[in-house]
Parts: C-alpha cells; sequence; structure tokens
C-alpha cells in the first residue's frame, strides 16, 4: 500500500518534533508504524532507542505485532539485530512503562523494590475495607470530630462517592486541601472570580444562541402586535414582556439572571382564544413560550451562580471541606496500609510515583532517561490525561526548536474517555508546544480508505456544522477528508430509521428494536446489501452481506434487552460483545449465590436463589411451602420441609447442598466449583438452552478466573466471593466469554465504546432519540485546582441540601465537556461504517433547537440535515456535499411495515460433505491418553490440617465462655477478624451475630490478649501474614495470624484457637503439625529463628511449643 503524500511527509521527516491528527480510517497505525521502521531505516538509532507508548494492552500488541511483522521482512545483519531487539522492545502502554520505571528505580521512587500491581478488585476491596474501617472504628479526636460533622450532612453512602471521586483525583484535590489550609481567603477570592466570569460567558453565550434568541424576539414581537387585546395570552404577553426585554439587555448579567429566575416560574396554562389572534399566531406563541421555558428550565444553575462570603452556603461549604480534608487525610492512611500490607500499587499509583519520580528526581532523568530514548513516538494521544503528559514532558525536557524526539499521532474527534479522566484538551497543548516551541509541523491525514463516499459524504455533512466550535479547550474543529481511490467506485447507503412511538417508553422502545430487527432481516434475505471485501491484495471483491457484517453500536446498555428480544424473535442470530457486563450475567448470580451461601449458610437471599436457579428449578409455590416451615433460617426450613415431603426436588437440593458444604474450605477453589458443576447436572440444563453456548463459555471462564487466582497464592472462597460481590456492585466491567465460531455469522452488538478501533461492513446507530443523562458527582473540582463545588445544607431554606455555586458552575462546565464528548461519541460510532451506514431514534419534538441546546442526537441529526415533514413522506433527502463534489442521497424510513421481514427462528446452516467423502461411513472410538504425571497444586495449611491434625474429642461437652451459640467456624472467623484490629461490632453485623454482650465478649478477648505478658513485649507485629511454603515436595499455602518481633529481637508466631476442651495441651499437641508450618513460613519470611506459641481465647492463655 502506497502512502499518501501527507502520510509520507509524516512518516520520512525527523528533524523536528511532529503532531499528526489522523480521522477516522486515514490510516493512523500505518503512518506510526511506517514512522518506526523508517527511523531504524534512516537514522543511526536502534530499537530500544525508540519509545512508543500507547493507552491500551491491545492497541500495544497491534502495534508490536504490525512493526515485528514489518522488521521481518526486511534482511541483513541490521535488521536480525533489530529484530532481535524487538523481543523487549520498548513498546508498551504508559502503565506498564511506569511498572517498569519503578521496579528499576524503586528506592528512588520511596517504594519496597518487591512491589506488586494490584488488581482493580484487590485494590476496591482494600478501598471498600478502608471505608469501613474509617466509618466503624473510633478515630482520633480531630479526625472523630470531622468525621461526625461529615455525616451530620451527607450520608454514608455519599461519604462512600466523595470519598472515591477524591482518590481518583487525589494529587489535584491534595492541591486544593493545601490552598484551603494556607489561605481561606484565596480560595473564596478564586471562587468569587471564576464563578462570576463562567456565569458572564455563558450568558453571552446564551444570548447569541439562535433558538434562545429567536424566542425571546418571537415573544416580544407577538406583545408589541397584541398589546392591549382582550385576551388572557395577550394580557400573560404584556406580564411578561418587560422580563423579555431584560433577556435580550446585553448589558447587566445580573438583571438578565434575575428575569430569568422570574420568567421560569411564571406558568402559562391553557390560555388565550383562538378568535382573537390572526392566523396561526397563539399556536406560534405557545411554541415559542414553551421552547424558551424548556431553555430556562436547562440553564436555570446559571442563573443563581453567585458567590457572596457571607452567603451560609458558601461558609458551609467552606467548614464542610476542611472537615472532608482531615476525614481523607485518614481515608488515605487507611488505604494506603491496606495496600502496604499487600506490597501492592494500584493501577494510578504507577503513573502518580512515576510522575513524582519524573518531577523530582530531575538528575535520574537527565542521565537515565533522556540518553536512553532518542525519540518518542506516542498513539491515541487525544486519550491523554495530565499526569501522563508530564511524564512525556519530563523525558523530552524543555521543549524548544531543537527539540526533535516527539512524534504524536491521535485524533481530538475520537477522544471518548471523559469517565476515565482523559482530557482532550492535552491535545491543544501538544500541538501548541510542537508547532511553536519545537518549530515542528501538524499533518492532518485527509484520505480515509475505509469507507464509501456515501458514509464519508454524511460524516462530513454533519460533522462540519456539529463540531464547528473550537472555542472552548475541550472543543474541536473538523476537517473534511476525502474519500480514497480504491474505494471511488463503491456504492454505500445512508439510512435513518423513525420508529413511531409506543403508547409508553417501554413500547416506543420495543418498537424501534423491532424496526432495527427487520431491516436487519431484509438486508440479508428480502433486499440483500452488497458489501466489499478487502483481498490480501488491497483490491476489492463485491459479495451480499452476511449477519456477521453486521455490528449495532449502543451509547448505552439500558435498552440491550429489547434488541436481543427483537433479534430472536425474527430469528436473527447475534452475538453480544460485552453484553450487560460478565459480573451481571444470571448463570454468573447462580454461581455466586452457590458459594456464598457455602460460606454462610444463614445467607437466606442466597439460598433462595439459588433454590429458583436451574440448578434445582424449585417454582415459587414451593419456595412458599418451604418459608412455611418452622425454623431460624431457610436452610433450617429447608431441611424440615425435605424430611416432610421425603424424596424430591428439595430433597434432592438439601443433600447436594449439605455435600457441598462438607468440602467447602477443605478443598481447593476449583475443585469445589468442578464439584458443584458436575454433580448438579447444570450442563445438560444450560446445554439445552439457545444461549446454552454462551452461557457454558461464561461459566467456564468464572472457572479459570477462580484458578488463576488460586494458583497465584493463598486464595480462599471466602476471598473469591468478595471479589464477585465486589465486581457486581462497582458494575466492573468485563466481557462475557469470547465464542469465534459464535460471531462468524452472528450479529455484532456493542457499545460504541467497545467499538472504538473496530469497522464493520454494516453499521447500525439505534437509540439516537433518547434524552442524554445527567450523571454528577457529589463533589466537583475544576481545571483550577482550586475550585472545588459541594452540596450543603441552606439555613434560608429549611436545611434543604443546595449546590454552592462553586458546584452549579462546575457541573454547567461539565456538562459542556460531556456534550463536547457525545459528539465524538456519535463520530467515533458513524465512522465505524465501511459500506452502509443506517440510523435510527424516534423522531424529537421539537427540532429546531441550536447544537448547544439539543436533549438527543436525534435532535442534532434533524438540525443539521434540514430534515422535515416533506422529507420524511418522500422518502428522503439529498444532502450536498461541503467540498462541492455532489450530492449523496438520504434515505428515510417511517413505516416499520413497509421493511419485508417475517418472524422466524434461526435455522442451523448444515455441514457440507465433501466430495471425496461422498458415500462413506466410519466409527469414532474415544481417543486414550496416557497418565502422566501428576499436577502439583498449591493446598491450603487448613487442608493439611483436617487430614494430618489429630485432636482427641472430649469426653463431655464444654460450655463456651465467649460467643456461646455461635457456630464453630464462623465463632473462630469473629474472634481472627477482632483480634487483627477490626471492630467487634462491624465485624459481628458482617455475621449476622451482633449483640451488645457478643460486642463486650469480644472486646474482653482482645483486651486479655493485647493486656497478656508476652504483648507487651512485643516491638512490632503483623497480622494475617501470606505464605507459601513447600511441605513433602509439594507448596502450601496459608496466613499466619500474627507474627511478632519482640523487644530483644527474637520472633514469635501466634495462632488463635477458639475451641473449648477439658485439655488444651491435648488439643494444642493436635495442632503441632500446622504449627509446624508456620514456623518454616516464618523462617523463611524473616530468615531467622522463629518460636511459636497457641493463644487459646477463651481461657486467654498462651501454649508454647
Amino acid at each position: 500500500m502506497a502512502a499518501t503524500p501527507r502520510q509520507g511527509e509524516a512518516i520520512t521527516t525527523h528533524d523536528r518534533s511532529m503532531v499528526v491528527t489522523a480521522g477516522a480510517g486515514t490510516g493512523k497505525t500505518y503512518v506510526l508504524v511506517q514512522k518506526y521502521i523508517d527511523l531504524l531505516k534512516t537514522r543511526p538509532v536502534t530499537v530500544p532507542q525508540i519509545l512508543a507508548l500507547t493507552f491500551t494492552d491491545k492497541a500495544a500488541a497491534e502495534m508490536k505485532e504490525r512493526i515485528r511483522a514489518e522488521i521481518l521482512r526486511h534482511e541483513g545483519p541490521r535488521w536480525e539485530k533489530a529484530a532481535e531487539d524487538f523481543m523487549i522492545a520498548p513498546v508498551q502502554t504508559f502503565h506498564s512503562f511506569c511498572a517498569q520505571v519503578l521496579r528499576e528505580f524503586p528506592i528512588e521512587a520511596g517504594l519496597e523494590p518487591g512491589f506488586v500491581v494490584l488488581d482493580e478488585q484487590q485494590a476496591g476491596r482494600i478501598r471498600n475495607q478502608a471505608f469501613d474501617e474509617l466509618i466503624h472504628s473510633p478515630q482520633d479526636g480531630p479526625v472523630n470530630e470531622a468525621l461526625v460533622h461529615v455525616l451530620s450532612i451527607t450520608d454514608q453512602t455519599n461519604l462512600r462517592k466523595i470519598l472515591s471521586a477524591l482518590y481518583e483525583r487525589r494529587e489535584r484535590y491534595a492541591q486544593f486541601f493545601a490552598a484551603l489550609d494556607a489561605d481561606e481567603t484565596q480560595v473564596l477570592e478564586t471562587w468569587t472570580r471564576e464563578v462570576s466570569e463562567f456565569r458572564d460567558e455563558e450568558i453571552a453565550a446564551l444570548r447569541n444562541d439562535p433558538s434562545f434568541s429567536s424566542c425571546v424576539r418571537t415573544l416580544l414581537g407577538f406583545a408589541s402586535a397584541y398589546a392591549g387585546v382582550d385576551d388572557k395570552a395577550a394580557q400573560f404577553l404584556g406580564e411578561i414582556q418587560p422580563l423579555l426585554s431584560r433577556l435580550s439587555d446585553p448589558e447587566d448579567s445580573g438583571k438578565f439572571c434575575s428575569a430569568a429566575l422570574e420568567l421560569e416560574r411564571k406558568r402559562l396554562g391553557n390560555i388565550g382564544s383562538k378568535k382573537n389572534w390572526r392566523g396561526n399566531d397563539l399556536a406560534e406563541f405557545k411554541s415559542s413560550r414553551k421552547s424558551l421555558n424548556d431553555i430556562l428550565v436547562q440553564k436555570i444553575s446559571l442563573f443563581r451562580m453567585t458567590v457572596d462570603p457571607s452567603d451560609p452556603v458558601i461558609t458551609g461549604s467552606i467548614r464542610f471541606l476542611h472537615d472532608l480534608s482531615f476525614v481523607f487525610s485518614r481515608y488515605l492512611e487507611l488505604v494506603g496500609t491496606g495496600k502496604g500490607s499487600l506490597g501492592g500499587l494500584d493501577f494510578s499509583d504507577l503513573i502518580l510515583h512515576a510522575r513524582r519520580l519524573f518531577l523530582e528526581q530531575r538528575d535520574l532523568v537527565t542521565t537515565h532517561f533522556m540518553p536512553r530514548f532518542r525519540y518518542i513516538l506516542v498513539d491515541e494521544f487525544q486519550d491523554t490525561d495530565l499526569t501522563q503528559f508530564d511524564i512525556i514532558l519530563s523525558i523530552i525536557g524543555t521543549p524548544s526548536p531543537s527539540t526533535d524526539c516527539l512524534f504524536i499521532v491521535g485524533d481530538p474527534k475520537q477522544s471518548i474517555y471523559l469517565f476515565r479522566d482523559a482530557d482532550v484538551t492535552r491535545f491543544k497543548e501538544a500541538q501548541e508546544i510542537i508547532t511553536k516551541a519545537c518549530t515542528g509541523r501538524k499533518i492532518d491525514l485527509d484520505t480515509s480508505f475505509r469507507s464509501t463516499k456515501e458514509v464519508i459524504g454524511l460524516a462530513n455533512f454533519l460533522f462540519s456544522r456539529l463540531l464547528a466550535s473550537a472555542e472552548k479547550p475541550w472543543e474541536f474543529g473538523y476537517e473534511p477528508v476525502r474519500i480514497s481511490g480504491n474505494r471511488a467506485d463503491h456504492t454505500g447507503s445512508v439510512e435513518l430509521l423513525l420508529p413511531p412511538k409506543g403508547s409508553d417508553a417501554a413500547g416506543t422502545k420495543r418498537n424501534e428494536a423491532a424496526m432495527v430487527a427487520r431491516r436487519i432481516q431484509s438486508a440479508i434475505h428480502s433486499r440483500p446489501l452488497t458489501v466489499y471485501e478487502e483481498q490480501p491484495d488491497h483490491s476489492f471483491a463485491r459479495r451480499p452481506a452476511r449477519y456477521g457484517d453486521i455490528a449495532i453500536l449502543l451509547e448505552q446498555r439500558t435498552n440491550l434487552p429489547q434488541y436481543i428480544s427483537a433479534l430472536g424473535e425474527y430469528g436473527i442470530p447475534f452475538y453480544v460483545h460485552g453484553g450487560t457486563g460478565f459480573y451481571h450475567r444470571q448463570e454468573v448470580y447462580d454461581l455466586t449465590n452457590i458459594l456464598s451461601f457455602l460460606e454462610y449458610r444463614h445467607d437466606n437471599v442466597s439460598l433462595a436463589g439459588i433454590l429458583r436457579s436451574p440448578y434445582f428449578g424449585l417454582p415459587d409455590t414451593e419456595l412458599f411451602h418451604i418459608a412455611q416451615e418452622n425454623g431460624r433460617t431457610l436452610w433450617d426450613k429447608l431441611g424440615k420441609y425435605a424430611r416432610r415431603t421425603g424424596p424430591g426436588p428439595a430433597t434432592r437440593a438439601r443433600d447436594l447442598l449439605a455435600s457441598w458444604q462438607t468440602y467447602a474450605g477443605r478443598t481447593g477453589l476449583v475443585s469445589l466449583l468442578r464439584r458443584i458443576l458436575s454433580e448438579s447436572g447444570v450442563y445438560t440444563v444450560y446445554a439445552a438452552l439457545p444461549a446454552g453456548e454462551q452461557i457454558l463459555a461464561n461459566i467456564e471462564k468464572l472457572v479459570a478466573m477462580a484458578r488463576a487466582r488460586e494458583e497465584a497464592g493463598n486464595y480462599s472462597l471466602a476471598d473469591f466471593t468478595t471479589d464477585l460481590r465486589l465486581a457486581m456492585e462497582d458494575d466492573e466491567r468485563e466481557g462475557e466469554a469470547h465464542l469465534d465460531a459464535l460471531a462468524e455469522n452472528a450479529v455484532n452488538i456493542m457499545t460504541v465504546h467497545a467499538a472504538k478501533g473496530l469497522e464493520f461492513p454494516i453499521v447500525f446507530v439505534p437509540d439516537m432519540g433518547m434524552s442524554f443523562p445527567n450523571t454528577t458527582s457529589p463533589i466537583l473540582i475544576g481545571d483550577n485546582p482550586l475550585m472545588v463545588g459541594v452540596k450543603v445544607p441552606n439555613p434560608r431554606e429549611n436545611f434543604e441540601m443546595t449546590e454552592s455555586p462553586v458546584f452549579l458552575a462546575l457541573r454547567e462546565q461539565q456538562k459542556q465537556k460531556e456534550r463536547a464528548e457525545r459528539k465524538r461519541l456519535l463520530y467515533v460510532a458513524l465512522t465505524r461504517a465501511r459500506d452502509h451506514l443506517i440510523m435510527s431514534g424516534t423522531m424529537p419534538e421539537d427540532s429546531g433547537l441550536s447544537y448547544d441546546l439539543s436533549r438527543s442526537r436525534i435532535e442534532w441529526i434533524f438540525t443539521a440535515f434540514g430534515v422535515t415533514g416533506d422529507a420524511i413522506a418522500t422518502g428522503g433527502l439529498d444532502l450536498e456535499l461541503p467540498d462541492g463534489t455532489g450530492s449523496i442521497r438520504l434515505s428515510i424510513v417511517s413505516d416499520s411495515d413497509s421493511i419485508p421481514a417475517e418472524i422466524g427462528r434461526v435455522e442451523p446452516e448444515l455441514i457440507i460433505v465433501p466430495k471425496e467423502c461422498a458415500g462413506m461411513c466410519g466409527s469414532w472410538q474415544p481417543p486414550e491418553y496416557k497418565v502422566g504425571k501428576r499436577r502439583i497444586r498449591p493446598v491450603s495449611v487448613s487442608e493439611l490440617e483436617k487430614a494430618e491434625t489429630k485432636i482427641p474429642e472430649p469426653h463431655e461437652k464444654v460450655a463456651s465462655k465467649y460467643l456461646p451459640g455461635v457456630e464453630g467456624a464462623k465463632k473462630g472467623t469473629i474472634i481472627h477478624e477482632v483480634l487483627r484490629g477490626r471492630d467487634a461490632a462491624t465485624v459481628l453485623r458482617e455475621y449476622g451475630e451482633y449483640s451488645e454482650e457478643h460486642v463486650r465478649q469480644c472486646e474482653e478477648i482482645l483486651s486479655a490478649f493485647l493486656n497478656s505478658d508476652l504483648m507487651k513485649r512485643v516491638k512490632r507485629s503483623y497480622c494475617e501474614v501470606p505464605f507459601v511454603v513447600t511441605v513433602d515436595g509439594g507448596p502450601v499455602t496459608g496466613k499466619i495470624d500474627r507474627l511478632c518481633e519482640m523487644e530483644d529481637g527474637s520472633w514469635v508466631v501466634i495462632d488463635y484457637k477458639s475451641e473449648t476442651s477439658a485439655d488444651y495441651a491435648a488439643v494444642a499437641e493436635g495442632y503441632a503439625f500446622s504449627i509446624a508450618v508456620y514456623v518454616e513460613a516464618a523462617c523463611q519470611i524473616i530468615r531467622g529463628t522463629v518460636t511459636a506459641v497457641v493463644h487459646f481465647t477463651e481461657l486467654g492463655m498462651f501454649w508454647k511449643r
């Protein structure tokens, strides 16, 4: 493939830094790969001297593979050396680069050399535990007072969200809290100045908005025309005329705000007599009044943006933020302690620590990194955040005309990760630095190799209007692209489906899903579309479309069930990429419920879910009868019901669950899962379902996840259930297990975010009539870190929670950023289409709003294309292309029945017997396998303990002094948790055993332990220390309850035992084997001698071995 002139210039220019903006399908990756190869060809550099960075593992792997393939195409010693060096080439993600830097210089970064990178679930569990400890454990005086005040204003759920938001941007909030503590007056002055400036700018923009100004002019015109007319609507106009005049006054923002607020509160009602109005004036008046009121409601927060230092909302915000700084500081300590106990960093820590290292250790950067990397190539630069940008700038040094090492590629129109804090404004900053400070070049790739002229023409027409403004830092203009010569003769299509509205919102969604399904079926069968398949020699072959050529791109997953139902109804095979989320699949819920119940048999909700699931299939009527039995828990009731009714589904459920309980905690997690899946017979049930293949693949994925974590070290049933629940609560995005065979000829359904970087011959973009969602964090921080907004009680409004003016300003700014990103998200969606693009959405009520005031994507479409009733009636309209090269036809379909389609089912594709096998027959025999060496599986100390421990049964039952009546295993867990420092009340609530007496007993156990002679001689101690040691040639995992360094420098292992006995010496001797394992593990950890003691909590005594 030959490069275009602009591509060629980007590839071969190496004497200056360069920024390349590459629209969808313009060959961005090709340019970056060829740039890398050309540097090796023409410059005296080697592979290790070129740092190539991107943002996802998938993108890094693709880039590395394509560069490797290009290197292998060249011959000679130099290229052989390049291929060898490329095995460990620095072509990686930002996170992996930062991890590599920190492992190379851990001491300089202030880190433990052997740190581990925590996955999202581990990090989330640590943050949850930190929050629980913050809330439920006593805190030091100032922190406790601050926490009490904060919780008097907001509840625990909201505080968790606030602390999560603070943590995600902890360095920026640290700047704010430091400034607030140092000079409160400066913060107030910043608030006053920036809120006032923002409000005035936005009011000026609103005055100039064509939709707003048109409504005001129309209403003022009617007020003059109907002055003095005896009509209630005309009288209403007379009342609001002064307010309308103030809205058109460009001089005074304060008067504008007061007039807008007063006008918004006035209600028109059903007034006005048509006989008193000329022609259609009354209807036009009411329409303009409604449109103006809708705009004022949409912008209502703008009119309340005034910072008054004496305002109780402002003073309340200041106090709340002062107290929040104490609370957050303590929260950070607790999170840090949790991460430190695992020796870990989360993903954000990698970036933050690397940035701090680069900024604070300038000599190290100058000595090690500037000479190491001669060129830096950054892909997808539009996804960079502020911290990553600082790292890049640190490596290149102070930008100057001699800086020729930086080459960045990206497309600001495809920046769609605002929710991950990606800051598209950095692209503008980078352009400024490269073109001005470095006197470099900016090149726009202007030729699309992906799409037909119809798809490109529609994108050029729409986005030259929708992205016309570039005034705000987060806005970028649109440069039209040209179609490549090899696609110029291909015929594509663009369509707009307008499904009818239903009787309610659900009916409207079903109508749209059905219309999309009908159009998909017709595109394959009754009115087949033609697609163009690229061949290895870059020529194209025409063929009829298949289901696998089609993608449905959803902006949100809200309506996914409707599309799945409609596709099934019309017999259309489909594959959901990511679907509703792996952790929200019913089969994952069911298996999680089983594991939760096996961990804690008093979990009534999980047990009810299990009994109704495919594992047992009990109907609700039988569950009702079970619930009527006597018993404390549903498990007790199930047992009584099974004994009373005899053999049947309930008895089977009781027997299987009881059997699995005996294995839970005694066998490995994967072994337990395999036993459950095998003995339940659920494989057979799922295999018979239409989506059975996907369900079984998801189950196997869950088992694989359990295996990976179990093999990584000590990982229990409780750990796995905790991780699964956390992933479900946090709506963690994990794609379903991929089925390549299923996706070969099935419609692909995915989100727009998931589709980024992909392309499909036929793309459907539905749900364009959905209103833009409004989601706001309970705390906001601006681009200026001194701008922080919150909600606090307002004593002037009966202590109702009220947004501060700063919060209102930041929320409005956030809305603008999100609106700009939605435009970019639409660009990404539409430009995934190669040959045919089909959009769909319900017809808007008001199609005349400006782009900035529109409430849905369909309103953008109607405004940009000028869609009218006549265009809909005639089935489409012609769009004149902005470059003057002609026009394209936008087909519009509003009648679903006009699309030929039939309801049906998916027929299986028959296997075609090869000619050479015709008439042949044979038999199948199962293969024979040789039994190889048994795979060594890590076992836990608990498993070995059960096999090796010989504890004599007491001849007489011994009453328990502490927590009597609590099940033995649960009792032991509760006491372990308390002894490691967790709040007793919190632990007891978690395990359903809370009472004031139980709290007192747990605190007595803890007090006796901490005040013992042994613990008084402890210098430092570590709780729940994980280990892996070798016993009898196999790995054994476990956790040491407490490892203590004494004042004399010796080390002691303490193992807690909570059982009761008449002969504790015999019990202690019975645990000799497991104690020996703990001692061996501790010796390896400290590389010294260790003694062991057993602490019997019933007696508060220690037994020394």
